[in-house]
């Protein structure tokens, strides 16, 4: 078979076999299925994660007022803020 025809003939078996609506509908709900399925072991994770985001936005907010206020950082707190 020419390379012609069989794209032709794939291309046909796509369009009637696999995009379809309801194939992919039954593709995204799957999707969906999965991506919740590892929602409790990603949650945990995220939030840890959105927590040193802050911590970090936090600190560096606190060096940009340091250093625009033209001092060094002589004390730490406990949070690491400096005093």
């Amino acid at each position: 078979m020419p390379k012609d025809r069989a794209d032709a003939v794939i291309l046909d078996l796509l369009l009637v076999e696999v995009l379809r609506p309801e194939v992919i509908e039954a593709a995204i709900a799957e999707a969906i299925a999965a991506a919740e399925a590892t929602r409790p072991e990603v949650e945990p994770k995220l939030a840890a994660i959105e927590h040193e985001i802050g911590r970090l936005d936090a600190e560096l907010a606190n060096l940009s007022a340091i250093a625009a206020a033209g001092r060094t950082c002589r004390h730490r707190g406990a949070a690491g803020a400096c005093w």
